[in-house]
């Protein structure tokens, strides 16, 4: 608690600092950086922030306790996880192997999701075991996108634990955190089930990539925001929105972003 009660002073005592500057509405705080499959980049210059578009946008379950199982009554389809039967083998990192048969994914043995699989992501609590669903970032509560691996791996893009705005062409905005990796060289725009509520005020399904906000969503990325506050993952969803929102703040608000259009 001490860690983030400072956290939160030094933001506040910079945000004090931020508003003796005077932000135009209509200047944009980004300025052309790169390119991910053809959508744009803009980054400020001083590489704090940067920001993207994305029309469509990939709905994940990943890390929630009720993403998968065998039977395929979870979240999404099994498939997606890498698991087709008995006898897969793509499944290996997106879902835990059972330490006594780790040719086999790890099934709950307790609860509302007893028989489902443990389902990861690359943000973990340090705290917990593997085989803890409770490590890793649930989807069905945590607002969080994914990084392209093509795109993780692109010099300052940031790191797993970074924290982000998303504005939707509704007009609502959330916070939300860098959690997970997409496949091979996906598109941006990877979202979890509670990023694509929050945004839409609807319900999300996963399997149909249906219940996310009508129109393009904005992103605002602040990479290496992690470094900063690593000890303090995990994270509320509240206490994701409140830092991050304080850090879109420094450059000028929600408005900075919008002039950008």
């Amino acid at each position: 608690m001490r860690t983030k009660s400072l956290l939160a002073a030094a933001l506040g005592a910079a945000l004090v600092a931020a508003s003796a500057v005077p932000v135009a509405a209509q200047d944009c705080a980004f300025r052309a950086w790169t390119e991910h499959r053809g959508t744009p980049l803009l980054r400020t210059p001083d590489a704090a922030a940067y920001m993207f578009r994305a029309g469509a946008l990939d709905i994940v379950a990943n890390g929630a306790p009720a993403a998968y199982s065998p039977d395929g009554r979870g979240l999404d389809d099994p498939a997606k996880a890498g698991w087709s039967g008995p006898d897969s083998s793509g499944w290996q990192g997106r879902l835990v192997a059972d330490p006594r048969d780790p040719v086999r994914p790890l099934r709950q043995d307790r609860g509302k999701t007893e028989g489902f699989f443990v389902s990861t992501t690359r943000l973990q609590d340090p705290r917990r075991r593997e085989t803890d669903p409770r490590k890793y970032a649930d989807a069905a509560r945590i607002p969080y996108i994914t990084f392209p691996r093509a795109h993780y791996q692109r010099r300052g893009t940031g790191l797993f634990g970074d924290l982000g705005v998303a504005i939707a062409a509704n007009g609502k905005m959330t916070g939300f955190v860098v959690a997970d990796q997409a496949a091979g060289d996906a598109a941006l725009g990877g979202v979890s089930i509670a990023l694509a509520e929050a945004l839409s005020g609807k319900s999300a399904d996963a399997r149909r990539d249906r219940g996310g906000p009508e129109g393009p969503v904005t992103f605002v990325v602040f990479p290496y925001s992690a470094r900063d506050r690593i000890s303090l993952w995990p994270m509320a969803p509240e206490e994701i929105t409140e830092l991050a929102f304080k850090s879109l703040e420094l450059l000028g608000g929600k408005e900075a972003v919008i002039a950008c259009n």
